[in-house]
């Protein structure tokens, strides 16, 4: 299986630009970026494939790089830390990875067997089929899950229920890839699809995965979390009575080629109102590029595509498609913002 495989022991992601000359009107910059880890022995070209830049506004993967692009630091047979250096002219742009050795993976097609591996803290965990289970999955270390299409449908019902449960993880990184994660009853009281508490220089990646929680939010952010990103993409989708809500601090949020639902189905009353992506506390950085955002009024609450209840929040939209949820005929704003110096802006123009 070639495919990213993430090591316990993990390295931060490091994108700066370098050169101490830039030349005038030269950009370049990541629009897909790598993985932090790779397998000893993975395919230079597939990463050269995989892995897009941007210059001068002119988007190309690296196996396509036009005249003028310089690509080093390729080196996936030795292991250890390697950094990967794409240069223009006097601009560039660098991205530290880590080679591992080929780690065993655990594949499991039952709950039992994927609790199992989570207990043991397997490093990497395939799915081989779809799972089903009333209580949810903790994850509380660096961990790998492949789902290779299928999903992971959680039925718990109690108060404060979720499907996948992030805690207590620091420092390191978990990534989630090709797979369907669902919250599925009419019982529990806010639930979650997938929830983040207690961790801190937290890196997740969802690539490629769905994850749906109609009566509540999809991917939650708890107050108790600090500096994590959350990097979706790769036509991810994220979708319930919010998408993405975000509590804790200075958090950053990267989407890209995917697609949020803002689904607002509770009965009608003025707290109900709500919206696709919120922010609930201060200082966090909202990324999106090639992103469609949708909101949709099933009862008539008002559902907007960004709600923004605290201050000194940043929302960029880069490419990113709009659909309205319309309430008595009437078309939802775009944004709710009750806080202070928050900024909105779209394709590079602030939003006011």
């Amino acid at each position: 299986m070639k495919k990213l495989i993430l090591s316990l022991v993990m390295v931060f992601v490091l994108i700066a630009a370098a050169g101490c000359s830039l030349k005038s009107g030269d950009t370049i910059k990541f629009t897909s970026l790598p993985q932090p880890v790779y397998t000893q022995g993975y395919e230079v070209e597939q990463f050269k494939n995989e892995v897009k830049v941007s210059v001068n506004g002119v988007d190309f993967s690296l196996n396509n790089a036009p005249e003028g692009v310089i690509i080093s630091g390729l080196d996936f047979n030795n292991v250890g830390s390697h950094t990967l250096v794409v240069v223009y002219n006097s601009v560039s742009v660098t991205f530290d990875y880590e080679v591992v050795a080929v780690a065993e993976t655990v594949k499991v097609a039952t709950a039992g067997e994927l609790e199992d591996a989570l207990k043991a803290k397997a490093a990497v965990i395939e799915l081989t089929a779809d799972i089903t289970s009333n209580e949810r999955f903790v994850i509380d270390y660096s961990v790998t899950i492949y789902g290779n299409g299928n999903s992971i449908v959680v039925t718990e019902s109690e108060d404060y229920s979720r499907a996948i449960y992030i805690y207590n993880v620091d420092n390191t990184n978990v990534s989630l890839y090709d797979l369907r994660i669902a919250h599925d009853d009419e019982v529990g009281k806010e639930t979650r699809g997938i929830s983040l508490a207690d961790c801190e220089n937290l890196v997740l990646t969802i690539d490629n995965c769905s994850i749906y929680n109609e009566r509540y939010y999809a991917l939650n952010l708890a107050g108790s979390n600090i500096n994590v990103t959350v990097n979706m993409k790769n036509g991810s989708t994220a979708g319930g009575y919010c998408a993405i809500n975000v509590w804790g601090e200075t958090n950053v949020i990267n989407v890209m080629d995917s697609t949020l639902l803002g689904e607002n189905v509770h009965t009608y009353h003025d707290s109900n109102a709500f919206a696709t992506i919120v922010a609930n506390s201060d200082n966090h950085v909202f990324n999106f590029k090639n992103v469609t955002v949708k909101a949709s009024s099933l009862k008539g609450n008002t559902e907007t595509l960004v709600q923004i209840t605290a201050n000194n929040n940043v929302f960029n939209f880069d490419g990113c498609t709009f659909e309205y949820a319309e309430v008595g005929g009437v078309q939802c704003p775009f944004a709710y913002n009750s806080g202070s110096g928050n900024e909105i802006y779209i394709n590079g123009e602030l939003n006011k």
